[in-house]
Order: C-alpha cells, then structure tokens, then sequence
C-alpha cells in the first residue's frame, strides 16, 4: 500500500478528514459532527449555511499562499477565535492538532506563528506577554481579528476563568489581554473574579510587581 501510495494512486488514511475541516474552516462554516457508529463506520453531519465571505477573504490574504492548505494553521485560528478560549497553548490545542507531546504542540504552534502572515505583512498571530517561566502561549493579531471579526465574549470571565484554571494563575496584564478592557478595568474585575472563584493573591498586600492570583490546585481542570 505505501508504494501505491507514493506513485499518487491511493491517499494516506485520514488525509480527506483534515481536508474537509480546512475546507469548512476556510469559508467559516461550521465544523462537521463525527459519531462512531455500532458498524465499524462513522456518521458525518454537515451543517449547511452561506459561507462567511469574512473568513474566506482571509484565508486568501494569507502569506506564504500555500499556508491557506495548511491543516494545522485552519485548526489554530478557528481555535484561536473561540471566545470562551481565545488563546492558544499546548494544552489546549494538543488534542485538535493530534500531537503525542505537548513539547511537539508547542513547536507546531510556534512554526505557524512565525511563518504565516497577512498580505500587509501583519502577523497572523500575537505572542502573549507571560512570565518567562511559563509555557508560551499566542493569540490572534489585532488586524486578524478585525478581519475575521471576532468578537469578545459576551462574559468576560468566561476566558479569564479558562486561562487560571489551565495555567495556575492569572494577573491583570493577562486578563486585559485576553478580554481586550483597559488596565484599570482588568483590575477590577479581576479582584471580583479572584473573589468568586477562590482565587489566592501571590502576595500578602495583594500588589507589588508581578502581583497575580494563584488558582488552587482543587479547581484545576
């Protein structure tokens, strides 16, 4: 089967589930429903709506072109512009991009954060500012939001809690950065999120540089 393969005859196995999830992210439509069946078979359900001329235009705006065909990229920015996660890390994405580690989910990432921009040169994706010790993590740029039209969620805790929970912590920098409010707003509502959720401040006075909320252990996912 690999000779035939390698002569073009046959496709690898798979290879036309990656394809069809590129092709549906690229026009914005929605993402099929896989079940498994009692038979050894699947059950695919397609949601049938107009395409997004929005996503469509951006996906052809993409720099190098051939990036547009690239599975792993469609994957990270149709996740990447969930609202409830609006960021990327190896945790997150490890199960969506297929990977054994999440050491090889970081290095996908970071390739296609680096290689992939818009055609004004803009890059598709933003590195978060984190503390150095701790795993990267990426965001659509600005102009790739504005473009897609990707719009905060409705609860702003909504991400703020998602971030805590997956990384341990969150300090206010973090969370203007995911809800996109003003430095003083991220303040405020991060002293009410830490309040209902448990959150521990990382210090006594409950400021300082670098000051942030440790998530207890018990809440991690």
């Amino acid at each position: 089967m690999n000779a035939v393969r390698g002569l073009g005859l046959v496709e690898q196995e798979g290879v036309g589930i990656d394809r069809m999830f590129v092709d549906l992210i690229r026009i914005g439509a929605d993402l099929p429903i896989i079940e498994e069946t009692q038979r050894p078979a699947v059950r695919v359900v397609l949601t049938g709506r107009p395409p997004d001329p929005d996503w469509f235009r951006f996906f052809m705006d993409v720099q190098p072109a051939d990036g547009s065909d690239d599975a792993n990229l469609a994957l990270a920015v149709w996740l990447a512009s969930n609202p409830n996660r609006p960021y990327l890390t190896a945790v997150s994405c490890q199960n969506t991009l297929q990977r054994s580690s999440l050491e090889e989910t970081t290095s996908v990432l970071r390739r296609i954060a680096e290689s992939y921009t818009l055609g004004n040169g803009t890059p598709l994706f933003s590195v978060m500012r984190t503390p150095a010790d701790t795993p990267p993590a990426w965001q659509l740029s600005r102009d790739a939001q504005k473009l897609l039209r990707v719009l905060p969620c409705s609860d702003l805790a909504v991400p703020a809690r998602a971030w805590a929970r997956e990384r341990g912590r969150i300090s206010s920098s973090e969370y203007q950065a995911l809800t996109g409010v003003s430095p003083p707003t991220a303040v405020k509502h991060l002293k009410e999120l830490a309040s209902q959720e448990g959150l521990e401040p990382s210090t006594p006075s409950g400021k300082g540089r670098g000051f942030h909320y440790l998530c207890p252990p018990e809440t991690n996912d």
